[in-house]
């Protein structure tokens, strides 16, 4: 399976294809697999637990990973992943 992950950050853009093994699998495994194949690229995004930085959210095709099923949403062929910094202000 192949899937889509961009970065938009302050210092940071970048846009990335990535191949896994499988039909699907949760976001977790995908944060893991990232850090364990080029953990020093995804620093600043990655924690060393696979969690999410500070200031940093995380898009599946578009949603909040908030808004469904958080880390152990599943991560499908043609899936789009965004990190993106935490935007406020009024």
């Amino acid at each position: 399976m192949k899937v889509a992950v961009s970065v938009f950050g302050p210092e940071v853009i970048l846009k990335q294809e990535i191949a896994l093994d499988g039909p699907s699998l949760p976001l977790q495994d995908l944060l893991r697999f990232m850090q364990q194949g080029d953990g020093e690229k995804w620093g600043r995004i990655l924690k060393e637990d696979s969690g999410i930085a500070a200031g940093y959210e995380v898009l599946v095709n578009g949603r909040n990973v908030k808004s469904l099923e958080g880390m152990e949403t599943e991560i499908h062929e043609g899936d789009e992943i965004v990190f993106t910094v935490v935007l406020s202000g009024g």
